[in-house]
């Protein structure tokens, strides 16, 4: 099924990534899970649009791994929505799918997983830990899926969520993930852990 993804990414501090999840949890959030995650980028291309299109291959350690399609549209007032479609795969499948695209792009990042609401729309809210050049990045992501009619109207949402609820709407709007492993391959590396 394919849905419009409302999403915000903010970089956090360490004190900021330590202090949050008592703060969603005050805020009705639940811990949804805390997992090692890789992530494959299968394929890339930028968009027409504006934004990477993607296929990424999800390993979270199961018996099961999750590909996603991302694509970027143009709604009828002209502001980018994101597409994603989702499909969980028996690992046996993964692994012909990873061997294709090699050397795909990777990504290792430590996640926790929160869900509630925000505004009676469920939500879910992600804290991930990566380590860039040596150092550990930390990064929050709030995400609402939609109707791409209202996926502009959801990231306005999400945005005063985060000022109002965490004091963050103010922050400026990370890289995502592809973009911060395409930074790196530039520099050599293929594989962010």
């Amino acid at each position: 099924m394919v849905t419009a993804e409302a999403e915000v990414k903010v970089a956090l501090t360490n004190a900021e990534y330590a202090s949050i999840p008592n703060c969603l949890l005050a805020l009705g959030f639940t811990l949804q899970h805390a997992k090692d995650l890789t992530d494959y980028y299968l394929s890339r291309e930028w968009s027409a649009d504006g934004g990477w299109d993607y296929r990424r291959l999800r390993d979270t350690g199961g018996e099961t791994c999750i590909l996603t399609e991302k694509r970027w549209i143009t709604d009828a007032a002209g502001h980018l929505v994101r597409l994603e479609a989702e499909e969980e795969l028996p690992r046996v499948a993964c692994t012909p799918l990873i061997t294709d695209a090699s050397p795909a792009l990777t990504l290792r990042k430590h996640r926790d997983s929160y869900i509630g609401a925000i505004d009676g729309a469920p939500a879910t809210i992600v804290l991930d830990a990566l380590t860039l050049v040596d150092q550990v990045s930390y990064y929050l992501e709030c995400e609402i899926l939609t109707s791409p009619e209202q996926a502009t109207e959801a990231r306005v949402r999400i945005r005063t969520w985060l000022t109002d609820a965490l004091a963050l709407g103010d922050r400026p709007e990370a890289p995502s993930m592809l973009e911060l492993l395409l930074g790196a391959a530039e520099s050599g590396t293929r594989t962010i852990r």
